[in-house]
């Protein structure tokens, strides 16, 4: 069985909300986790609602939300902007 759907409407224009950068903003882990990057780590997670504006952290490191995780390796960079955005860079 096979079947497709298709919806066309107009929605209301989604404004995101800008918040201050938050300079010494922390991560701070909900736990910790052992994940293989080439060998065994001890490796922070942290739940994504709780990361701040203005977060910065360095990987390796594993984000958590309802609909996503978000795997940070280790020569990543990850930072929150000022939309709340995760951002990550690899350094």
């Amino acid at each position: 069985m096979n079947v497709r759907t298709s919806v066309v409407g107009l929605r209301e224009r989604q404004i995101a909300e800008r918040h201050e950068l938050e300079p010494d903003a922390r991560a701070e882990p909900i736990g910790w986790r052992q994940v293989h990057f080439g060998s065994w780590m001890e490796v922070p997670i942290y739940e994504r609602e709780r990361l701040r504006p203005g977060t910065r952290f360095t990987g390796p490191a594993i984000v958590e939300q309802a609909d996503t995780t978000t795997v940070i390796e280790p020569d990543m960079h990850a930072r929150v902007d000022d939309y709340g955005n995760l951002l990550v860079e690899v350094a």
